[in-house]
């Protein structure tokens, strides 16, 4: 897979964005900051300042290249050129996950207190409804869909078992 800007810049842009809005309000942030949330929205786990501004942006970069070279080292990797689309909009709303999460505790840290559990269980649910929307367009590989053996070892079934899976 070549670099296709169509994918990759709306990913550098979301965790360039990370980046700069945590140095923004590096200096105005208490030493103690909210890191966790239970399931009622409330605030059950404080860190440091790098845990609760930097890690987030940090494994958000992690992940970016992870997903970026998983393609690259797939011994099906000729077949993510056939859904490169549904790949990079997996992609894109995975990190964009990311970033409004981060989003929401620099939010937290400033005060605006936002129901935790509604944006993070909304995420994850537009999350699932790209993933579910992609399933029917990926192709055989070693890394994204439901891989078992019988899937991995018939084209018919990898077909059948993904057009039932994006239900």
């Amino acid at each position: 897979m070549k670099l296709d800007l169509r994918w990759e810049l709306p990913q550098w842009l979301l965790i360039a964005g990370m980046f700069l809005s945590t140095a923004i309000i590096w200096p105005s942030t208490p030493d103690r900051v909210p890191t966790h949330w239970n399931a009622a929205g409330e605030v059950d786990g404080y860190g440091g300042r790098f845990m609760g501004l930097l890690l987030l942006p940090l494994v958000t970069l992690g992940l970016y290249l992870l997903l970026y070279f998983i393609p690259r080292i797939d011994p099906k990797r000729a077949s993510y050129a056939s859904f490169a689309g549904a790949y990079g909009a997996i992609r894109i709303a995975t990190i964009a996950l990311m970033a409004v999460i981060h989003a929401l505790v620099l939010l937290w840290i400033k005060g605006i207190k936002i129901n935790a559990t509604v944006v993070v269980l909304g995420g994850v649910g537009v999350l699932f409804i790209v993933i579910g929307l992609a399933m029917g367009n990926i192709q055989p590989n070693w890394f994204a869909g439901i891989r078992t053996p019988w899937t991995l070892s018939s084209k018919r079934s990898w077909e059948k078992t993904h057009r039932l899976g994006r239900w």
